[in-house]
């Protein structure tokens, strides 16, 4: 019976461990990493890469991951964009989609509970968006419905990057 349970418990941490969403302070330490750690951190917890773009002419890199992703439509639970530039890990970005509203309900808990204020709430071209700023970060928060013939799906977006690039860039 001991073996039954510990072997139990094995597969069930294991499982856990192995293949697993993010959380709010995962996804924030991985903006700074470079993509080689970013790659192999996600490609460990089973999130499956999607697309890989190099940094050209200046333009940023970007390179798409998907976490429990259908196998035969584009549908998954999240999606993290990882945006780069290898010279300089402060101007990296992370873009990550969800589609489950208790991921989403943890996040903005999160976000609230480590002191991130709020700068702006707009609604605009059918998105409610929202400006976080704290700890030298900014985190803008998109929440969007898609309608088809079949369902409604709301989405939420989280962008995530250095405060003053998101003030050049988009300002409040």
């Amino acid at each position: 019976m001991i073996k039954l349970y510990t072997a139990l418990v094995t597969f069930l941490f294991t499982n856990f461990a192995i293949g697993q969403n993010l959380s709010l302070d995962q996804v924030l330490a991985l903006r700074t990493k470079p993509l080689e750690i970013v790659e192999e951190y996600l490609t460990s917890r089973s999130w499956e890469m999607l697309k890989a773009e190099a940094e050209s002419n200046g333009s940023l890199g970007n390179v798409g991951f998907a976490y429990k992703k259908s196998d035969i439509s584009d549908q998954a639970e999240s999606f993290i964009g990882y945006i780069y530039k290898s010279s300089d890990s402060i101007s990296n970005r992370i873009n990550m989609q969800i589609n489950i509203l208790s991921k989403y309900n943890n996040y903005m808990a999160r976000i609230r509970a480590m002191g991130f204020i709020l700068r702006k709430t707009q609604v605009k071209e059918g998105e409610v968006i929202k400006v976080y700023t704290g700890k030298g970060v900014a985190i803008e928060v998109s929440t969007t419905t898609h309608r088809d013939e079949l369902a409604t799906t709301t989405t939420y977006s989280f962008l995530i990057c250095e405060i003053n690039e998101y003030y050049i860039l988009w300002g409040w």
